[in-house]
């Protein structure tokens, strides 16, 4: 195979790997979308920082004071959920609203909560030995 061959194969190699993420994305993005009933954006970042933003989340619906416990909740749902969840490194959950006028628009995000990943996997595996007792 030529020198031009291998870049060929490799540029397609990355660019099946890339459709692979985008999939699995789409189908988080779904699943968390129907599980927890609000509009969200996710962001991957390198490849191992995951951000998981809910837009427009009234504070009636969920106050400041329950956010944490929710956060905590829609980090280990991508645990379960997410195909690539074993390359990630980060969970971040993040809060985004949208307010303006004609022609102009103020987007606030904030981003409170992050996980790591092996606190992740620690919190599923207390909740499995908590099941086998």
């Amino acid at each position: 195979m030529t020198v031009r061959g291998l870049w060929l194969a490799l540029g397609c190699a990355v660019a099946l790997g890339a459709c692979a993420d985008v999939k699995a994305l789409i189908v988080l993005q779904r699943d968390v979308r129907q599980h927890f009933g609000y509009d969200t954006h996710l962001t991957l970042t390198n490849r191992d920082a995951l951000t998981v933003t809910f837009v427009d989340v009234p504070d009636d619906r969920l106050p400041q004071d329950r956010r944490a416990a929710f956060a905590d909740s829609v980090a280990a749902f991508v645990a379960g959920h997410y195909a690539g969840f074993d390359s990630l490194a980060t969970v971040s959950v993040a809060f985004e609203s949208e307010r303006g006028a004609t022609g102009v628009h103020l987007i606030s995000t904030v981003t409170p909560f992050r996980f790591t990943t092996a606190e992740i996997k620690g919190w599923r595996q207390r909740a499995d030995s908590a099941v086998a007792r």
